[in-house]
């Protein structure tokens, strides 16, 4: 987890797209012009915000 309160999941190509699909709020994390996974707030996974 971020400090902004952001999840960070390494993962593959296909997940990155499933997790997309899943969470219109998130975005790919990039490294040069490789995705290498995806950060989504945590509140749009958990349905709430943390303490």
């Amino acid at each position: 987890m971020t400090k902004d309160s952001r999840a960070e999941l390494r993962l593959a190509p296909p997940e990155i797209e499933a997790a997309e699909a899943a969470h219109p709020s998130g975005e790919r994390m990039l490294r040069g012009n490789t995705a290498t996974g995806f950060r989504v707030p945590l509140a749009d996974v958990t349905g709430s915000h943390p303490p």
